[in-house]
């Protein structure tokens, strides 16, 4: 908005005036001059002589001044008088007008500062409305435009509560507004707008009035700076500190986890030594543990989504876990949902995790059962593809070629994209007071753990479809399933008549490994904590050939309790166990080296036997 100053002003035709009348006497006044230089030789011709004028030119020049002294004289007065009548009046004319010149300048350079700030208004980044008292407003800059999609002639003339408002402030909040702004103050605050699309967006809003030279408010100025952006960078970084929290919990409670879940499986180990296969309560022991396998994969999963934690990938078929996975799938979307799985013939292996891969469908499998409350079809469908062709964009950090395909579609409500382009983030859900919005964040963290990616297509009314892809790898297809360890028999269980040392803070697995061992022939000496261990290691006077302790202990960890045992018994061999393996707990750890060994809990006691002896061999 240029504010133009007019030249017409009335003291500026005065001046005009007068600077034109003193023009033509200047120019009068110089000509006399001229002409009375021009003469003075003549001058000095007519005293001397006419004898001395040079040329008929200088004689008549002299003879007409000489006839006409009083016209030559009156030229002198001419030129005299006109310069005095200069010098006085253009005097006059500046002490007269340098008040109006001074007023010319100021004008001036208010004009530049006009032209200075409206060029800054145009180019801020920050949305300017001007309106009058009414609220109409009569200029808004281009960042208003980019903001809203309103242009300048789509504005003007309108209130910008017939623009933007987006229903998400109620009159009052308005009302309010007003009453600060027509009170005199500034009014700063945050609101949500509606643009043009009808897509909502967060501003920053400060909204001051204008006062002319009575201190009467005329204007009202608006600077409102788009927020939209950063609030989605702060959700995000509370979705963060949200995950961080959840993975200091899930890290704790795998370790408590894991102690409980390791007498479970070590007792019922045990118990099935002393039943007879045929007995049906041989069932019921392996059914407890496979329960108790299943709850360690479940805290490795949690640990793994919270934590991004590496997971250890081996070669696995899509195919083969699916049928392993038809009844269960079956029991989990009900009679009301026609269940279709359509495997692919030649498809190939991936490197990839089963329990995660069953995860991640069982998680799709449960969201296409709540898209569908009434009944409809669910179909699984494997097959190959050539991610860089085919129609399929490569994501950032993929690299194109062949990939496994793995679709999971539904018949349900379908989403629209706006619903679709967050279904990935964590704690973001549609299922108001029943979903916590990890279910898909994980099975997105799983896919890419095992170096794969998902889209999904969806619209309103006609059903989604997840695809997930897996980079395929040259190996030779097998069932994809891994047979559960079985129970081992005494007999089978390597003996041996060494001396084990454990330090072992949770009475349970300390009671069943030391039992274990003893039974096995190994001589066990026990401790709770890394201060009672090293009081028994100084007071046994035979050698100690290896220590198995917790890493987790309180007051000494079991890191600090090898490297003191290690200065008093050099050749001592340790055995490391937790309920909590991660990337910090190795670096505390330090480098393994062949007289030292890692094993996580929970464990079987045929593992843990296996582990000791693998270390008692080494030579």
């Amino acid at each position: 908005m240029k504010r133009v100053i007019s030249m017409t002003m009335p003291w500026q035709n005065r001046v005009r005036g007068i600077a034109v009348g003193l023009h033509l006497l200047t120019w009068w006044s110089a000509l006399a001059l001229l002409v009375i230089v021009l003469a003075l030789p003549r001058l000095r011709s007519m005293d001397t002589g006419p004898q001395t004028v040079g040329t008929e030119a200088e004689r008549q020049t002299a003879a007409l001044i000489a006839t006409n002294p009083l016209w030559f004289r009156g030229l002198i007065v001419l030129a005299i008088t006109g310069t005095v009548a200069i010098g006085v009046g253009w005097s006059w004319f500046l002490i007269r007008n340098a008040r109006a010149f001074t007023h010319w300048l100021e004008q001036e350079e208010m004009r530049k500062k006009a032209d200075v700030l409206t060029c800054a208004i145009e180019q801020t980044l920050d949305a300017v409305i001007i309106a009058d008292r009414r609220g109409v407003i009569e200029y808004v800059n281009p960042a208003f435009t980019n903001m809203t999609g309103y242009t300048a002639e789509e504005a003007i003339g309108r209130t910008p509560g017939s623009l933007l408002k987006s229903g998400q402030q109620d009159s009052a909040f308005y009302q309010m507004i007003w009453d600060t702004i027509l009170a005199g103050d500034t009014w700063h605050g945050t609101l949500t707008n509606r643009k043009k699309s009808g897509e909502c967006y967060i501003v920053n809003e400060s909204i001051s009035p204008i006062r002319n030279g009575e201190e009467v408010i005329t204007h009202f100025v608006a600077v409102q700076r788009d927020l939209t952006e950063q609030r989605k960078y702060e959700r995000r970084l509370q979705q963060a500190e949200k995950l961080e929290v959840l993975g200091q919990l899930t890290s704790g409670l795998a370790h408590d986890f894991n102690n409980l879940l390791t007498p479970i499986l070590g007792y019922t180990e045990l118990l099935s030594r002393s039943i007879p296969p045929d007995k049906r309560t041989s069932g019921y022991i392996l059914d407890i543990q496979h329960a108790a396998r299943q709850a360690a994969t479940l805290t490795k999963q949690l640990l793994t989504f919270s934590r991004c934690e590496d997971t250890v990938l081996q070669p696995i078929d899509i195919n083969g876990i699916l049928a392993d996975m038809t009844s269960l799938l079956n029991r989990t979307i009900g009679k009301h949902i026609e269940a279709r799985l359509m495997p692919g013939r030649s498809v190939g292996m991936i490197n990839g995790n089963a329990a995660y891969l069953e995860t991640a469908i069982l998680n799709l499998v449960l969201n296409a059962r709540d898209a569908m409350p009434d009944g409809g079809r669910l179909t699984l469908k494997t097959g190959m593809a050539t991610v860089g062709q085919d129609g399929i964009k490569a994501p950032p950090g993929t690299s194109p070629g062949s990939y496994v395909r793995l679709s999971v579609s539904d018949t349900g409500h379908g989403m629209p994209k706006e619903t679709a382009a967050k279904i990935f983030e964590p704690f973001f859900t549609t299922k108001e007071h029943k979903g916590t919005g990890l279910g898909l964040a994980m099975v997105d963290r799983l896919v890419k753990s095992m170096k794969g990616f998902i889209t999904v297509t969806s619209e309103p009314g006609r059903g989604t479809t997840f695809d997930l892809y897996f980079p395929q790898i040259d190996h030779v297809a097998g069932s994809g399933t891994t047979n559960e360890p079985t129970s081992e028999t005494t007999s089978t269980l390597c003996s041996g008549d060494e001396t084990l040392l454990i330090v072992e803070d949770d009475r349970q697995i300390r009671t069943l490994a030391s039992s274990v061992l003893r039974e096995l022939g190994y001589c066990v000496l026990e401790a709770e904590n890394g201060e009672a261990a090293l009081r028994m290691a100084d007071g046994y006077d035979e050698t100690i050939h290896l220590v198995i302790t917790d890493i987790n202990l309180p007051k000494m960890n079991g890191r600090r309790l090898s490297l003191a045992l290690r200065q008093r018994r050099p050749n001592i061999r340790v055995l490391y166990v937790s309920g909590l393996i991660d990337s910090a707990l190795l670096s505390s750890v330090g480098d393994l080296d062949t007289n030292t060994c890692l094993l996580p809990k929970p464990y079987t006691p045929g593992e843990l036997v296996r582990q000791v002896r693998a270390l008692l061999d080494q030579p």
